[in-house]
């Protein structure tokens, strides 16, 4: 037979020795405890054949007990279920630490947009357009997100054989969530850049000269 992971989902498959039910049991598997799991495949809602299962089992004997009657969703539920709590307290923490991380570009680049404010009107006034300065503006947030993702990729090279035991089915190398990750960053990036930009592009170069 195949591995089967008969535990929990996150848990790698255990050694398990298969015996035939009907064979007479020798010294060895005396004392092995005989459990059996009958799993039948449905079409429809799954509360529609339970009745029709344990009516088919008491015909085939009537001194097995049935019992812990679920379907397969609920099983792998329950077994994911402490897996799937961990996931989704990292995942807030992931959102509140993205929503705080577009705050702070946000105000790095406001204030960077007033220290510069005269040297920006000054660039207005000997022709550069406002669409131009915006876009330098914003070119400043996404090299600042690219070197933090770049930095990010290096810590998670490290890390990445500790998350294998909070995986399943995707391997932590998946090149769609890494790109999708980066993907969002750079997004929340030019988001945060895209106010101190329009910001930047709107500086009255004679204001600006009469300020200083």
């Amino acid at each position: 037979v195949g591995n089967t992971r008969d535990t929990t989902l996150g848990a790698p498959p255990s050694p398990v020795v298969y015996f035939p039910e009907m064979v007479q049991r020798d010294g060895v598997t005396r004392h092995t405890v005989r459990t059996m799991a009958l799993v039948v495949r449905t079409i429809g809602e799954p509360a529609s054949i339970v009745a029709a299962a344990q009516h088919v089992v008491r015909d085939i004997d009537p001194t097995l007990p049935v019992f812990d009657v679920q379907a397969m969703t609920q099983a792998v539920r329950a077994s994911t279920a402490r897996l799937a709590f961990t996931v989704l307290i990292l995942g807030g923490a992931a959102l509140v630490t993205l929503l705080l991380g577009a705050v702070g570009l946000y105000g790095v680049l406001a204030y960077v947009v007033t220290l510069r404010r005269r040297e920006l009107g000054i660039r207005i006034a000997l022709g550069a357009s406002p669409r131009a300065v915006a876009a330098a503006t914003t070119r400043q947030g996404i090299v600042l997100t690219s070197v933090g993702v770049a930095s990010g990729l290096l810590l998670f090279a490290v890390a990445a054989r500790f998350l294998r035991g909070f995986l399943f089915g995707v391997a932590p190398w998946d090149p769609l969530t890494i790109a999708g990750a980066a993907f969002v960053l750079l997004v929340m990036a030019t988001l945060a850049s895209w106010i101190p930009a329009r910001r930047a592009g709107r500086v009255d170069p004679a204001e600006a000269l009469r300020a200083d």
